[in-house]
């Protein structure tokens, strides 16, 4: 099937997936934080201290990777704990 085809055939539910997909991947802070996460699971002070942004700022990005489906929070006690749970992602970063 070509990539014409396919995309022919893709619902507008699945274009809005792909859309909000790749807005979450069109952030270098996110970008940065995919990479700190590479590997590991860490919590939101971890990451800041790894990429030198802010822990809120750090938090609202991943919110934005959460609701893409990219990474998953893991509640350990009182800290959160995130990592990647696409394993597309670093392919589709590789392109």
């Amino acid at each position: 099937m070509s990539i014409n085809h396919k995309l022919r055939s893709l619902s507008d539910r699945q274009l809005d997936m792909a859309a909000q997909y790749f807005k979450a991947l069109g952030d270098m802070s996110r970008l940065m934080i995919l990479r700190a996460l590479n590997g590991s699971e860490k919590n939101v002070t971890e990451i800041a201290s790894v990429t030198g942004l802010s822990q809120p700022n750090v938090s609202r990005h991943m919110g934005i990777l959460a609701a893409a489906g990219i990474v998953e929070k893991t509640k350990v006690g009182v800290t959160a704990r995130y990592r990647i749970v696409d394993t597309n992602v670093s392919v589709v970063c590789g392109l």
